[in-house]
């Protein structure tokens, strides 16, 4: 996991059990050899937990995706034409909108007291709206998708 290689580049291969552990030693307040084996052992338990409630919550979030795919397939293979074409009728009213409004903002004069709420919904337009229509159609970075890919592999290797 990507985490877990960014720990393991800071940490070394100890991880951070191996470091807390070597922090308790050199400060004295550990001196029990069976106690330092515990606290280990609890640590690297919480960092396993908490790295496989990570590849369950993604795993959650790619059904969900899934779930999309499957429900745009479906309406895809309706009679219905607006049903079919719902989706880009959407995105071509939303992506219109936006550019009306930049449009707008850009070569109209905005009122003195009007400033900051047009900067608020043009940052909601192009922050969420836009990228949202961009995401779905063209999908997110390749970062990302090394990430869901990484992910997909370690659910399947369970």
């Amino acid at each position: 996991m990507i985490l877990g290689d960014i720990l393991q580049g800071i940490f070394g291969e100890k991880g951070i059990a191996g470091e807390v552990v070597d922090v308790l030693k050199s400060t004295g307040v550990l001196k029990d050899p069976e106690m330092e084996l515990k606290i280990h052992q609890a640590l690297q338990e919480y960092e396993l937990k908490k790295s496989q409630q990570t590849v369950d919550l993604e795993k959650i979030a790619s059904d969900d995706r899934k779930s999309a795919r499957d429900m745009n397939i479906a309406s895809l293979q309706q009679e219905d034409k607006f049903i079919k074409r719902f989706i880009y009728y959407f995105a071509s009213v939303s992506t219109s909108i936006v550019f009306t409004y930049i449009f707008l903002i850009t070569f109209y004069p905005i009122p003195e007291q009007n400033i900051r709420f047009a900067d608020t919904v043009l940052g909601f337009l192009l922050g969420t709206l836009l990228s949202t229509v961009v995401t779905f159609f063209f999908g997110t970075s390749s970062g990302s998708l090394a990430k869901t890919q990484m992910i997909d592999k370690l659910i399947r290797a369970k």
